[in-house]
């Protein structure tokens, strides 16, 4: 049985998703759109390195845009 610890499905844009696993890197461009889901059964860990700095203003809830339709 395979380990599906640490793997996820990342969203970019209108980017095909594409599963993620322990090791990868994925470079997300400034004003792009973007999303990590949990497609394992432990806890999926990532770390996120923004430049320019991540704001509040330019955060947008996706997930709640997409439950309202």
């Amino acid at each position: 049985m395979p380990d599906d610890s640490g793997k996820g499905i990342v969203h970019i844009g209108e980017l095909q998703p594409t599963e993620v696993v322990k090791g990868n890197v994925v470079v997300i461009p400034t004003g792009v759109s973007q999303t990590i889901t949990n497609a394992g059964k432990t806890d999926l860990i990532f770390y996120c390195i923004d430049t320019p700095k991540f704001t509040v203003e330019c955060y947008f809830d996706e997930e709640t845009q997409i439950q309202r339709r």
